[in-house]
């Protein structure tokens, strides 16, 4: 199945190159990094139960694709043809597209959320726009993003079945059970992923991948960074937002200026966790490093759904909700 669309991607890089600054900015607009700030802004500042629902739609769409990923371990049109041009730099394997799998899971259940006429078709042609801009930027073939189109529509569905269904029994069975259950679907996470690694080993990627790819960056699509990372992250979220709806229920309006001052405060701690802790502990090259990665996701996930609030509620800065949030 590699290189089914490769005349796809050839043509559209040559026709539409001149959109290139274009696509660039549409494939931002896709990225983790460029979501978890939409949603902790959200969480924060915002709306708390939008906020929520954003980050588990990030967070299980991430680990489904992610999963995918691996299982899959399909190359890139610009690692797998010299004739695609490298204009983005991806160090993962390609199918499905993550960037399609977050734009039509959550771009179009946002524009329906503004309950106007316009707000679904717009979030729908963002997400036709991000999906495309995967395909002219040569990082994605078009099964991939028609899978990533799947999986986004699965994330979906998995999410808002589970807030439906799931959470309400979550809540009844109390406080130790949520954390147990955040730590073993992390576990589940890790285990599953140490599983398909262990499948794929003896199935090498060919070097011309590599090769082809190093004209803009190296490429590391069996590190196990990443879905760690992940994991750790769903863990303190987990069992964060437990705890938020335990012991930090806040409201997210209020005045503008305790709004920002709430997403400086959050902001520049979920910095210090992230990059700072990583300094700091340097993070070796042996299996302990896996687990200080662990931690340190951990704990971001950790202070965004509960440690902000807290220190919110606190300091003056919200308002404690007297409704369920979530």
């Amino acid at each position: 199945m590699s290189g089914f669309g490769l005349d796809l991607v050839l043509w559209l890089q040559a026709n539409l190159g001149f959109l290139t600054p274009l696509m660039q900015a549409l494939s931002f607009l896709g990225t983790t990094e460029f979501l978890l700030l939409l949603g902790l802004t959200t969480y924060w500042c915002i709306d708390v139960r939008i906020g929520i629902r954003l980050g588990l739609l990030l967070v299980t769409g991430a680990a489904l694709g992610g999963i995918l990923k691996l299982a899959f371990h399909m190359p890139r049109p610009y690692w797998y043809d010299a004739r695609v041009g490298p204009l983005a730099a991806e160090p993962t394997y390609g199918m499905p597209s993550i960037h399609a799998l977050y734009s039509w899971a959550i771009a179009p259940w946002l524009g329906g959320i503004l309950r106007h006429r316009w707000g679904l078709a717009a979030g729908i042609l963002l997400a036709l726009g991000i999906s495309l801009s995967r395909l002219v930027l040569g990082v994605h073939f078009p099964g991939d993003v028609a899978a990533g189109f799947a999986a986004g529509l699965a994330t979906l569905s998995a999410v808002f079945f589970g807030v439906r269904h799931l959470v309400p029994w979550l809540r009844r069975a109390g406080f130790p059970f949520q954390c147990l259950t955040a730590l073993a679907a992390s576990g589940i996470l890790v285990a599953l992923q140490g599983v398909i690694l262990a499948g794929i080993e003896p199935l090498p990627d060919p070097a011309s991948w590599a090769e082809n790819a190093a004209r803009i960056a190296p490429i590391f699509p069996r590190n196990p960074n990443h879905l760690v990372s992940l994991a750790g992250l769903a863990a303190g979220m987990g069992i964060g937002l437990a705890g938020m709806h335990r012991r930090a229920r806040f409201d997210a309006g209020g005045p503008l200026e305790k709004r920002i001052l709430r997403f400086l405060l959050g902001f520049s701690v979920t910095l210090f966790l992230w990059g700072g802790l990583s300094i700091l502990w340097n993070e070796p090259a042996q299996p302990g490093a896996l687990v200080l990665r662990y931690i340190r996701y951990g704990l971001v996930g950790l202070w965004t759904a509960f440690g902000a609030p807290w220190i919110f509620l606190r300091w003056n800065l919200a308002r404690r909700a007297e409704e369920s949030t979530g």
